[in-house]
């Protein structure tokens, strides 16, 4: 993996450009969030305008979806609002449509250097997570292994999506009404955090409000963190399972004005917000 520390931007600071990535998304447009250095991984709002279809397109990179709004049909397996899917690399794609429109958070990845299509399907079946309503179920508590980190100590509580021993996983992590996460971490691999609901302040660095996506390399500090309503947020990590080095007890800082960490490019790309030209 190789991207810039991204800490964070809004993604109603983007603009919507036409997404030619790859061709399964043909016709849509997206918000390109970050890509890696490979120029193929990347990650995306996309936008499925009314009406669009495709057929027999699939995608030779692992393709993992959270729909945010609209509706997604997948081989008429049908993707509301707040499901999720992990389909790899290969995958067929008989049909893909969106009679209504839809806007979907996009994780473009190539495939492990261990990827091993199974014979009979065509693609890695263990890899393939087809359906998830992720709030159709209550989240337990974080797990006992993760019971350092600031999130447990905050009450907050966690559903596991997809995982792959030594590759990453992705989970869902909520925040209850008026929590607090004050410690500094030091994170262990590289981690994308997109908020779905709730407003979190980042100690030092200022308010994230929903549509808020960050890229924090392996090796950078996980602020101190708070909020005054329940959060939720999708995290995803690359390498291996999130884990952080347990931090220190910090005051939390709020500044005035955002101070955002944010690659040169990224900020050219800016349409609108506080670092618009």
């Amino acid at each position: 993996m190789g991207r810039q520390h991204t800490e964070f931007v809004q993604s109603q600071w983007l603009p919507w450009t036409s997404t030619v990535l790859s061709d399964h998304l043909g016709g849509t447009t997206c918000r390109l969030l970050s890509l890696d250095a490979d120029g193929r991984s990347a990650t995306l709002l996309v936008r499925f305008p009314p009406g669009w279809i495709l057929r027999n397109r699939g995608a030779q990179l692992d393709e993992e979806i959270y729909v945010l709004d609209g509706e997604l049909s997948i081989n008429e397996r049908v993707f509301p609002v707040d499901f999720h899917a992990h389909l790899p690399a290969g995958y067929p794609r008989t049909t893909a449509e969106s009679p209504n429109g839809a806007v979907a958070l996009v994780f473009l990845t190539v495939p492990p250097s261990d990827t091993k299509p199974t014979p009979q399907y065509g693609f890695e079946h263990a890899a393939w997570f087809g359906r998830t309503d992720v709030f159709a179920a209550i989240w337990p508590a974080i797990p006992a292994a993760w019971s350092y980190m600031s999130a447990a100590r905050s009450f907050a509580r966690l559903r596991v999506l997809r995982e792959r021993q030594g590759a990453g996983q992705t989970f869902i992590l909520g925040y209850p009404p008026n929590w607090s996460a004050p410690f500094a971490e030091k994170q262990l691999v590289d981690a994308e955090f997109y908020l779905l609901a709730g407003e979190v302040t980042l100690s030092g660095i200022g308010l994230m409000q929903p549509g808020a996506y960050i890229w924090r390399p392996a090796g950078q500090m996980l602020p101190a963190m708070s909020g005054r309503d329940g959060a939720v947020l999708l995290v995803r990590s690359h390498g291996g399972n999130f884990a952080t080095a347990p931090g220190a007890q910090v005051a939390i800082d709020r500044p005035d004005a955002l101070r955002c960490i944010l690659p040169d490019g990224l900020r050219r790309r800016f349409v609108a917000g506080p670092y618009a030209a």
